[in-house]
């Protein structure tokens, strides 16, 4: 990997002026200062269904209501970042949020997206968003997701889920790239599955000892952030979902396991019900699966 490789350099914002949105936004101020990074912000004008039983409605008034409110806001939003050295640009679309914000994605060769959602605290009883659902399926980079809720203030302490799949790696890459910029610690967590198969309880002090090891040995040899490698046994998203709670982390990193990024399936798997129970407690860092084209993206 280049020294570059997992410093985000553009990074899109999608803001409908939610305090859940905003509170996103502030997170990737915080994160472009420890990546000399820009930021897109965008608001998407959804096009509205333009007739109810059968009656037609006009429209208009009201996108033309909520333009004016958004020439507004961003504004304030551009004058925010600019206290604290962060160059941001911002754009109004009008049409399908999910295919506007995919396309400026694109567009603006963005390689990070911050995103806020909304729902309460608490074990899976929130509810996500549907733009954030489709962007938990679609997005092909990495996803920052946050509730107005979630743990504020500098991140000091990253908790990072390892598997040791092939996506681990790209997942503690980034956590090693903030961490050293936000002087902050690590906490890397492996879960061993709470089934008979998979556990021999006679050898389980030596198993745990053999995987912290291993745990180690996926940070850069030359890392001097604190790190400390933890191992718990039981279903994996509820030992993560109790580490968030009980530690409350300033940011948690996990990467997303899928066939591909254009039909990742996230339905039920360990990283949708962490997003589920956990993004309302704390900001939560989704790599996706590292695409095969994306050697000539740190250029």
């Amino acid at each position: 990997m280049e020294k570059n490789a997992f410093r985000f350099k553009h990074i899109l914002c999608p803001v409908d002026f939610s305090p859940a949105s905003l509170r996103a936004f502030d997170l990737a101020v915080q994160v472009a200062s420890y990546n000399q990074a820009r930021i897109h912000v965008l608001h998407v004008i959804p096009r509205i269904v333009a007739s109810l039983m059968d009656i037609p409605i006009t429209t208009t008034r009201w996108t033309v209501a909520d333009e004016e409110k958004s020439k507004r806001e961003l504004p304030k939003l551009k004058d925010r970042a600019a206290q604290h050295g962060i160059s941001t640009t911002t754009e109004i679309r009008i049409g399908d949020i999910d295919m506007q914000i995919l396309k400026v994605m694109k567009d603006s060769k963005a390689d990070l997206l911050a995103m806020g959602t909304h729902g309460r605290r608490g074990f899976e009883r929130w509810a996500l968003g549907s733009v954030t659902e489709r962007m938990l399926r679609y997005s092909p980079i990495p996803l920052l997701l946050t509730a107005a809720g979630a743990r504020r203030g500098s991140i000091r302490r990253i908790l990072v889920a390892c598997d040791f799949s092939e996506g681990n790696q790209e997942a503690i890459g980034h956590a090693v790239t903030l961490a050293g910029k936000a002087d902050a610690s690590i906490t890397m967590l492996h879960v061993i599955p709470d089934l008979a198969s998979s556990v021999d309880w006679n050898a389980f002090p030596e198993q745990t000892a053999a995987i912290k090891q291993r745990l180690q040995k996926l940070l850069p040899s030359r890392s001097r952030i604190p790190c400390e490698a933890r191992v718990d046994r039981g279903q994996p998203y509820r030992v993560l979902l109790k580490a968030i709670k009980n530690s409350k982390p300033s940011l948690v990193v996990l990467s997303t396991h899928g066939h591909g990024f254009l039909e990742r399936t996230l339905v039920g798997s360990t990283a949708e019900r962490v997003v589920r129970g956990g993004a309302g407690i704390s900001p939560i860092l989704l790599i996706p699966p590292k695409r095969k084209s994306s050697r000539s993206d740190d250029e």
